[in-house]
């Protein structure tokens, strides 16, 4: 699975509208997983076609798909990780946002 960069996800995802009046494109599960006698991290997604799913469906899909995603050493990687990609995708809708405002 390739991922998509975080101004195609501004682009193309579909959005969920939040009570707070935000939007998310993603939110993501970060699972533990043992590979070959090792502990490591995965960022799943948790909204697929602008449904968000459960952690047990998520989990489900990601493993169906063949759990394609960046392995990180430890949790507090993966969390970084997933948190600087959503800052990515933030930056990416605003502007996204603020070009459309401006036509």
């Amino acid at each position: 699975m390739v991922q998509m960069t975080p101004a195609e996800v501004a682009k193309y995802k579909k959005r969920i509208i939040n009570p707070d009046g935000s939007v998310s494109t993603e939110r993501s599960i970060t699972i533990g997983l043992n590979e070959n006698g090792k502990r490591v991290f995965v960022n799943i997604p948790s909204i697929i076609d602008g449904v968000q799913l459960s952690r047990k469906e998520a989990i489900e899909i990601a493993w169906k798909e063949g759990m394609d995603y960046p392995r990180f050493g430890n949790l507090e990687e993966a969390i970084i990780a997933a948190k600087k990609r959503s800052e990515e995708i933030g930056k990416e809708i605003r502007k996204l946002t603020k070009s459309l405002n401006n036509i």
